[in-house]
């Protein structure tokens, strides 16, 4: 007669499947090895050399040897344990009444963990803004900087006297150029017509930027934005602001360094052939000598300047060339030997 097939584990008393068993003798310490070894069916070394199952019913709370019904179906007791550690590892585990736990849906994040917040989306305003205005560094170069609504990385351009800086970046929705001369001198004080610009273009413009302005800016409206081609009604489109700003005045500093950069000095009779600017660049490339903190400005008092180049002497370390320039009278004097060497080379 063919043996017919165990049904669930259930208790004696009541009938519920609601149980859990335990050996008399579980080691916790080979239960751990087992469960590093070779994951959740290691846990069952935990049991090696144990002596009994015990098994609890979670319903009423009785409790009996595995044995007294897992033989009587033909179960042995690891067929026993199996099973139970399989209840105990179900994605819904039954509760002590009935009720049920769905594991999926357990949170396992750490104490104080603070889910980072997704990145604001570029939102396309009605109307492209851009303000801009001329900041004087101390060297005396003038820096455009202004604000603007244009996604973040969007690159710009700006042209001021004869210089030009294709690399602008904006940022938190500011923007700041490098800095501009005429030829190397400051740019005089009063107002000055700059012009800024930008295409939206792969040449110009990342992936990201024209991902949330359109290919060619075909999303960005405004007085700023114009046609690169009138004559189309599809053509590309561009940033293109032409107007005036107030470059600040030079400050004294700034004077005083531009006097001396700008200065050819006799030296021992003989003029030199360049200016103290262009030579120290030269020396600067002589094996032995680099530049440290570059050029610094003090005042003596009245209108006199100390201006000092930094540099360092593979010898000697770091040392100051130092030359004197009197604003009011448009003079320059070298003042040690560094600036003496520094203030000549010869004609060609």
């Amino acid at each position: 007669m063919a043996a017919s097939s165990p049904g669930p584990l259930a208790c004696p008393r009541c009938g519920s499947t609601a149980i859990r068993g335990d050996r008399a003798g579980f080691g916790a310490g080979k239960a751990l090895g087992g469960g590093i070894l070779f994951g959740p069916l290691g846990l069952l070394a935990g049991f090696a050399g144990s002596k009994r199952v015990v098994v609890a019913c979670l319903n009423c709370g009785h409790e009996w040897p595995a044995a007294q019904q897992s033989r009587s179906r033909g179960i042995g007791c690891i067929q026993v344990i199996a099973a139970l550690f399989l209840l105990g590892i179900a994605v819904r585990v039954c509760g002590p009444h009935g009720s049920t736990h769905d594991m999926s849906t357990t949170a396992t994040t750490a104490p104080g963990f603070v889910a980072p917040k997704p990145p604001v989306a570029y939102v396309v305003p009605p109307e492209i803004m851009l303000t801009a205005t001329a900041q004087r560094v101390p060297t005396g170069e003038i820096i455009i900087a202004g604000t603007t609504n244009l996604p973040d990385r969007t690159k710009l351009g700006a042209e001021v006297g004869g210089g030009q800086d294709y690399a602008i970046l904006v940022s938190g929705g500011t923007f700041r150029s490098t800095g501009f001369t005429d030829r190397g001198r400051p740019l005089p004080p009063g107002p000055h017509k700059i012009h800024l610009l930008a295409h939206f273009n792969e040449a110009w413009q990342s992936a990201d930027v024209l991902g949330a302005i359109g290919t060619g800016g075909s999303r960005l409206n405004g007085k700023f934005i114009k046609p690169e081609d009138p004559s189309l009604t599809d053509s590309p489109k561009l940033l293109d602001v032409t107007m005036t700003v107030q470059f600040p005045p030079v400050a004294l500093d700034g004077v005083a360094l531009d006097l001396v950069k700008k200065a050819v000095l006799t030296v021992d009779g003989q003029r030199s052939a360049t200016d103290v600017d262009t030579n120290v660049a030269l020396f600067m490339k002589a094996p032995g000598l680099r530049p440290a903190k570059g050029w610094l400005v003090s005042n003596e008092g009245s209108s006199k300047y100390l201006v000092s180049y930094s540099f360092v002497d593979w010898t000697l370390g770091e040392q100051l060339a130092t030359w004197e320039a009197d604003v009011a009278s448009k003079s320059v004097r070298y003042v040690n030997e560094a600036a003496k060497n520094f203030s000549w080379t010869p004609t060609e």
